[in-house]
């Protein structure tokens, strides 16, 4: 072992890793980085990701993170603030561009492109590690945004037993501000009843004069709200009440 850890020492190994970039940065060969990892995976001291990608913990939030470099949102990001109870099959993941999900172990790691709407997120440290994780208000927000991502009951549940304070709103207000007009509507319309006057206010001033209608998932003329100018096609409202 002690030659192994010549080679490469576990314990100055980062969190996750990729063996070509730390063979680089070890100035050690890639056939001698990869020989030693193996026998540290074999051991049961690192776990392998996927090809060329190793991790020293197998927290699936971090390791997800890491492999696609964003952070962790939608109802996984409300497992990691405390608001939803149980860890779901699916860690989804907030990322700059297109990317293609991976398992890992047991989890379903999905990153979710967010191209322009990339920010809104602080760190979460969990089982020592550092998780970048969305706010809440930007939690709620890429619901809204990327609705086929959403799960709208866990939402209305978290914000029925947590309270969003008015620094709060005003973030999620300038993020909507910077939205497009059917995440406006969805949002305005879903947290009618739920938002502080001047905030439904805001939102129904950049809807009205709009004559395109607008839809949560699929263009289906099922309920139509004539106030918002949107079909909620999936009937969000009927979760308003979660607990």
């Amino acid at each position: 072992m002690s030659f192994i850890n010549k080679i490469i020492n576990i314990d100055e190994l980062p969190g996750a890793f990729y063996t070509a970039k730390l063979a680089h940065a070890s100035r050690a060969s890639l056939r001698a980085t990869d020989y030693a990892i193996n026998r540290y995976v074999k051991e049961g001291r690192i776990i392998r990701v996927k090809r060329g990608m190793y991790a020293r913990s197998a927290n699936p939030f971090y390791i997800a993170s890491m492999l696609f470099g964003g952070y962790v949102g939608f109802s996984s990001a409300l497992y990691l603030h405390g608001l939803k109870p149980e860890i779901e099959a699916t860690v989804t993941v907030c990322t700059q561009g297109h990317m293609v999900g991976t398992r890992f172990m047991d989890k379903l790691l999905l990153p979710v492109n967010m191209s322009d709407q990339f920010y809104g997120y602080k760190i979460i440290e969990a089982e020592g590690l550092d998780i970048p994780v969305s706010t809440f208000p930007k939690i709620v927000f890429d619901m809204f945004f990327r609705p086929k991502h959403a799960n709208f009951y866990d939402m209305y549940n978290a914000m029925n037993n947590r309270e969003m304070s008015p620094v709060e709103w005003k973030a999620l207000l300038h993020y909507a501000r910077e939205a497009n007009l059917a995440t406006q509507r969805r949002m305005g319309y879903g947290l009618e009843n739920k938002a502080p006057g001047w905030f439904t206010a805001k939102l129904l001033n950049l809807s009205k004069g709009r004559k395109k209608s607008s839809f949560f998932l699929g263009h289906r003329p099922d309920n139509y709200n004539p106030k918002w100018g949107i079909f909620d096609d999936i009937n969000i409202r009927r979760w308003e009440n979660a607990v």
